[in-house]
């Protein structure tokens, strides 16, 4: 991992550069502010599944105790297996117990990982540094509900902790194809089982790793990419071995609920209709939510102001993953691998809690920016940029403004 993030290339002045970074982040920060209120206790009404998290947290009286959440049931009773972060609650319960405030800070820390983890991803498709920070800046502070939602609850360290590894994972695995290091390589297996150990999310490896294996065949040798999709099955397949023998000690049986039958039969209850409306939202909004407007409103909403403003954003989105696909398309590829792959897992649970969506769009920002990038570069914005600083330069030749001896 470590080489994975000290291979950004030759920034000038690097100290300044990262503590820029830092700054931006802090101040990316302070716009959650509003969540983090130490006057705010804990209650069921405030944060109910981390109410019960904590409660089942604070349950463990040693550290003996809080390692059986790696061979058995979740502390919140839920017949969920997610120890590693049940883990790390349990390390801060022992320093300030109940209050809510210093762990939605902690989460807070988890995001900005997560936003810090974006940056090699930034340098692998050559943003400059300046905008590299305002992308991560956006990326910090986006207001969406997931990624709002994600720090404003005890319980969602589940959800911070699995994307932060996954990513962690997709680097070392990008790392392994481009370069053949074999330090990525062997990374992989404690990202990838991190991931895991934080949410059943984590499955989206498997198809991630798959698909980035098969698209980078051409520019890595065939071991590399036959390693790569090796690991991705055989992580899977210890943490299934590993997640069917944690169930036969959970308390009170096994949850079928909360099972991946039970996912499929709420999944087949739900309307498909919802489903794949909600599907296309998380591949792309504007297009998706237009159609939406139309469905709802019928001929009616050609007469909307709204309809025609989702339309220009709908067509804008359009053009730009167009030029996207002509000229940046590896980026496209990755980024909507790891959105189809990452919503798989929650398809059922999309429209039930919006921080299961922070996974899936966590590189939302990159994306918007690489579509700004090519609507600049590609769709005509700079030439159109240079012709009227030409035409402005020709004028001010032709007719200087009084005291102008240049």
């Amino acid at each position: 991992m470590s080489e994975a993030l000290a291979d950004l290339g030759p920034w000038p002045r690097r100290g300044r550069q990262w503590m820029l970074l830092w700054l931006l982040l802090w101040a990316a920060a302070a716009t959650q502010i509003r969540l983090v209120l130490p006057s705010q206790p804990l209650s069921m009404s405030v944060d109910r599944d981390g109410f019960f998290k904590l409660q089942g947290v604070g349950e463990a009286q040693t550290l003996g105790q809080a390692l059986r959440w790696f061979w058995g049931d979740d502390p919140q009773k839920v017949h969920t297996f997610r120890p590693l972060p049940a883990l790390t609650l349990w390390c801060e319960y022992q320093l300030w117990g109940s209050r809510r405030w210093p762990y939605l800070v902690v989460n807070a820390g988890w995001a900005a990982l997560v936003v810090v983890l974006l940056l090699p991803l930034l340098r692998r498709w050559q943003v400059p540094p300046a905008w590299s920070y305002a992308v991560l800046l956006v990326a910090a502070a986006r207001p969406t509900r997931g990624s709002l939602a994600v720090i404003g609850s005890v319980a969602c360290r589940h959800d911070l902790t699995c994307t932060a590894a996954a990513l962690a994972w997709l680097l070392l695995l990008l790392c392994w194809l481009d370069s053949g290091r074999r330090a990525a390589l062997w990374g992989l297996l404690p990202t990838g089982l991190a991931a895991y150990l934080s949410k059943e999310m984590a499955l989206a490896l498997v198809p991630l790793g798959l698909f980035v294996a098969a698209t980078c065949w051409r520019q890595t040798t065939p071991r590399r990419a036959l390693s790569a999709q090796a690991v991705s099955l055989a992580l899977a397949l210890v943490w299934y071995v590993w997640y069917r023998y944690a169930q036969t000690n959970m308390a009170g049986g096994y949850d079928s609920a909360h099972g991946f039958a039970g996912l499929l039969k709420l999944l087949l209850e739900r309307s498909p209709g919802t489903t794949v409306q909600q599907a296309c939202y998380n591949l792309a909004y504007w297009p998706a939510d237009t159609a939406r407007i139309l469905y709802a409103a019928g001929g009616s909403a050609f007469c909307s102001a709204i309809f025609y403003r989702a339309l220009a954003k709908a067509l804008l989105t359009c053009y730009g993953l167009l030029l996207l696909w002509r000229h940046d398309r590896p980026a496209l590829l990755l980024i909507y691998a790891w959105k189809t792959a990452a919503y798989l897992p929650i398809l059922p649970l999309h429209d039930i809690w919006g921080w299961y969506e922070y996974m899936p769009q966590v590189l939302d920002p990159l994306l918007v920016w690489l579509g700004g990038r090519a609507l600049w570069h590609h769709g005509g914005g700079r030439l159109a940029w240079q012709r009227w600083a030409g035409r402005l330069a020709a004028e001010r030749r032709l007719n200087p403004p009084p005291g102008d001896t240049s």
